[in-house]
This record gives C-alpha cells, structure tokens and sequence, in this order.
C-alpha cells in the first residue's frame, strides 16, 4: 500500500522570547512529484487531470497564494514546480534539499524530487541543516524542519525519525512538519497535532502527514480545510491528493 503523496500543513504560532514577539504561519505541503505518479494508485482520476502537469502546479500555486503564509514546506518538489513558484510566489528566499533518496529492497531509486522550504525575506534564518529526509532552517531560536519519511518500510521510517530527533534535540522550539507515511505520531517531549485523515482513495481515510512540535504551544484544534471528498476531487480542486491542515498558535 503506497502513501506517498502530497500534504498540506499551515501552521499559525506565537513565539515570545525576552521582549521579541512573532506571529508567523507555515504552510507544508508534498505536493506529488511527477515522477511518482503512476495510473495503478488512481484507476479513476482521468488522464486530463493525473498528467496536466501545468494544471496541478496552477492549483498549488493558487492555495499557497491564498494561504499567505510566512514560511513554506514543500515536499516532492521538481525543477519545474520550483521554477514555477520563484515565478509566481515573491518576496520569499528559497532552501532546497538534496534530491530525496529511496531505497527498496536495497536498490536506490531513480529520482529527481527534493524537499524546499521558503520563507519571507523579512526573517532572517540563521542556519540552514541538510537532512537525509528533508532540510531545516533556524530563525531566531526556533527550527524549522520539512520532511518526507520512507513510504513503506517501517524500520527505515524508525530510523529516519531517530536521526531527525537527534537533531532536534539541541534545539528548545522545533517544529517538524510533512509527509511521516504513517499514523498515530507519538514522539516523547512533542505534541503531534494532527489526527484527522490527510489522504482520501477509494477504500480508506489515513492520517499519514502531520505536524510536530516542541516548546511552542497552542490552544487551538487542529482544522482540515480543502478537503472535497474524494480523492478525484482533491486532485481537481487542490492539484494533490493531501489534504491542506491549519493549525493556530
């Protein structure tokens, strides 16, 4: 059973640190990489919407425009969807990832995607980490990761997580958001906000991309929005077949 394929996380949180206050939203989304896209995972989306590359990268464009955010998480990105948004999204800095390495059954798969995040020139980031799995930024005390774990393997996906909290672990403010590919995210010292599903098909609702924190806290629920029944419909109306979630800090 494959889930890997796009999300979408916004993120709203406040931060005080000594006199400072920031109020910030983050957006992350995988956004399904050409690539992967293969009929046998979507027997019912037609070929003028699974493989209208133009189309899809329109409607993501046009969500991340309407969102607004900050700061911006995307997985599952190619050179032509990067070169889209710095076309179309202005007055952000882009971070790209090293191309995402998949190996199954210890041999590598061919592919091009990579993970980008960007953010409003008005922050100043002050370090930039690779990942195996993604990359990260820091802006004032507070990491940043987008992320994108092993899609099938479990063990890799335990792997992957450990060596990320490794990082995280200096930091006190960590956000980690993307696509985990598995549900019921329970990680000692964080809270896991999401648990409603992100990826809709014809035989099951999962909630397989999430968002992680620690030392940032909120009241507020965590809200799905874009969510238009059905896995055809998503990929019509939101050019992904993940579900945009909202959460305010």
């Amino acid at each position: 059973m494959n889930y890997d394929k796009p999300l979408q996380v916004i993120v709203h949180f406040r931060f005080m640190k000594t006199f400072s206050y920031i109020l910030m939203k983050i957006l992350s989304w995988n956004i399904l990489a050409e690539e992967f896209i293969d009929r046998k995972y979507y027997p019912d989306i037609p070929d003028y919407i699974l493989f209208n590359r133009e189309y899809r990268i329109s409607r993501i464009v046009g969500i991340i425009k309407e969102q607004k955010p900050d700061i911006i998480c995307l997985q599952e990105v190619m050179h032509k969807e990067l070169n889209s948004l710095k076309s179309e999204i202005h007055g952000y800095n882009f971070y790209k990832s090293r191309v995402i390495k998949w190996v199954y059954d210890d041999v590598q798969m061919r592919s091009t995607s990579f993970n980008v995040i960007l953010i409003r020139k008005k922050y100043r980031v002050k370090e930039i980490i690779e990942l195996p799995t993604g990359i990260g930024i820091r802006i004032q005390d507070i990491l940043i990761l987008s992320i994108h774990l092993h899609d099938i393997d479990q063990s890799k996906r335990n792997l992957e997580m450990k060596e990320l909290l490794s990082i995280c672990k200096e930091y006190q403010q960590v956000i980690i958001c993307g696509d985990f590919n598995q549900e019921n995210i329970n990680v000692r010292g964080y809270i896991t906000w999401n648990t409603d599903p992100t990826y809709i098909d014809e035989t099951e609702e999962v909630c397989i991309d999430n968002i992680l924190t620690k030392g940032i806290h909120s009241n507020n629920e965590c809200n799905i929005i874009h969510n238009n029944g059905s896995q055809y419909s998503n990929l019509m109306q939101n050019g992904s077949d993940h579900l945009p979630v909202v959460l305010n800090f």
